[in-house]
């Protein structure tokens, strides 16, 4: 009797699906009878109480949002209108639909503690999808995995009842970084003609990631004023692949088409709930730069010009520029290069846990919460995001100096507050599934993972139990010391109130 092999996306869809169920066990399954208690439901967090309330509000007076907080710093109240406030009105607006515009407050509660968890599940899912533009289907599940279990500001963020706006940052931003690598994976060293060359289908898969990738940054920008962390990340790396292109003698057309839509596209979103206009300046100037960079690199290739000028043309320029902020337009310099600069500023003053450097416990340098939050991946990530400069550099690999340009800026964030852990866990995840993929690969094991050969699937399966182990059983434990699993983590939040205090 003959067996037929499965396919491998049968198997890569049960493997997601049984990720995503243990990241619903963990985030839902186990805290739920610490939310649920009695009659009453508990929020797990601090300042989602603060959300709440703009939520009971919203919900209310749909759409009309309160612009004045009466229990918000005591004893006068404040205004709400200065902070993005996008994540309000998307609780609100879901739990208003699903109400039919009337909405009890108990189904405002229990709509509300649940969508942390189905944010996270989406992240994991994108996080699947940008490991597979990586290079394979099994470097997303890997990593998806990993996302799932990590304990950690991650996991404790996008628990059930933690209506605060973090895991939106952390879904808008990896959905906006998904979106890129796909432009990229079908444009990479393309021209405008090359473009167009693939006929209307393949453009219009480009315009639709572009377009894509334009929103989520709009609704990221929507969600937190420190949104511009994002608007870097993909700002240097149009200027770090554009010089690399040129370099070798390609096209930068395809990164300038790709930075307008995006940029482009998410000013338009951002514009009609806009709070900053410092923010749209940075995204104008976005355009901007994106446009000028191919159309310096055509003129450069035109004249035939050495490649080193294209670099040293832009750097020149990049100095001038800042300069002439600093002198004619200081409030422009300050909130976009002072405002950049503080994100990556160790702040060893601040009582604000949150806020404090991951590295610093106390006062004293101690790597005890960095591997609290990312386990033994952190040091997986370490080691991947050095092997991804090394191969981005040698190989002109677009994707991964995308990845090593991200990972970097976000472990610079991390580092400075250990809350930014939330980002730096998306890039843990995707470095050490790439890691591990290519750790098979050099073994030879790529291609018979799923094959029927009794030898050398054992031998793979060897391999792979390794590898996971190595992944995934320090995140759920149990392990020596004092760190905390993620089991421990879901089971007991860390800010979950006291029945006194209800």
């Amino acid at each position: 009797m003959r067996t037929e092999r499965l396919p491998a996306w049968i198997i890569m869809v049960v493997i997601m699906l049984a990720i995503i169920g243990v990241a619903l066990w963990l985030r839902v399954g186990l805290p739920y009878g610490q939310v649920f208690v009695g009659e009453w439901i508990k929020l797990t967090g601090i300042d989602t109480y603060y959300y709440m309330r703009l939520v009971d509000n919203l919900v209310r007076h749909f759409p009309q949002l309160t612009e004045f907080d009466p229990y918000m710093q005591y004893p006068g109240g404040s205004a709400t209108g200065s902070a993005p406030d996008f994540f309000a009105y998307l609780m609100g607006g879901i739990i208003w639909l699903v109400g039919l515009g009337h909405p009890d407050q108990h189904m405002v509660d229990v709509i509300a503690v649940y969508i942390p968890p189905a944010l996270a599940v989406l992240t994991i899912i994108a996080v699947y999808f940008i490991g597979k533009a990586l290079g394979s289907g099994w470097i997303g599940i890997m990593a998806a995995g990993l996302l799932a279990v990590l304990p950690g500001e991650f996991l404790n963020r996008s628990l059930l009842g933690y209506t605060d706006h973090h895991i939106a940052e952390v879904l808008f931003s990896t959905g906006m970084m998904l979106f890129v690598y796909e432009y990229v994976c079908r444009s990479e060293g393309k021209s405008l003609a090359e473009m167009k060359s693939g006929g209307r289908g393949e453009v219009a898969k480009l315009v639709v990631y572009g377009v894509l990738g334009g929103v989520s940054l709009g609704l990221y920008l929507l969600t937190w004023a420190g949104a511009l962390l994002f608007v870097l990340i993909l700002f240097v790396y149009l200027v770090v692949q554009s010089v690399m292109e040129h370099v070798h003698g390609r096209s930068v057309d395809y990164l300038g088409v790709l930075g307008v839509m995006v940029y482009g596209v998410g000013l338009l979103i951002y514009l009609p709930g806009y709070k900053s206009v410092m923010t749209v300046i940075a995204l104008v100037i976005g355009i901007i730069v994106s446009a000028l960079l191919p159309l310096l690199s055509g003129l450069l290739v035109k004249r035939k010009t050495r490649p080193v000028y294209y670099p040293a043309i832009l750097a020149a320029a990049g100095i001038a520029i800042i300069t002439a902020l600093y002198f004619a337009l200081p409030e422009l310099f300050t909130y976009l290069i002072g405002g950049v600069v503080s994100i990556f500023r160790w702040n060893t003053q601040t009582t604000v846990l949150e806020m404090q450097p991951l590295m610093l416990v106390n006062g004293q340098f101690d790597l005890s919460l960095a591997f609290q939050n990312f386990s033994a991946s952190l040091i997986l990530s370490l080691l991947g995001l050095v092997l991804a400069y090394y191969l981005a550099l040698h190989q002109n690999n677009s994707k991964l100096i995308l990845l090593a340009i991200w990972s970097t800026v976000a472990l610079l964030a991390a580092l400075a507050m250990r809350r930014f852990s939330y980002y730096y866990a998306v890039n843990v995840a995707l470095l050490s599934g790439w890691l591990c993929w290519m750790l098979l690969v050099v073994l030879n094991t790529k291609t018979t993972i799923f094959k029927y050969e009794k030898v050398r699937y054992i031998n793979a399966a060897g391999v792979l139990m390794v590898i996971l182990a190595i992944l995934y059983y320090p995140a759920l434990g149990p392990t020596p010391g004092n760190n905390k699993t993620a089991v421990e983590i879901a089971s007991a939040p860390q800010f979950m109130p006291h029945d006194a205090w209800c």
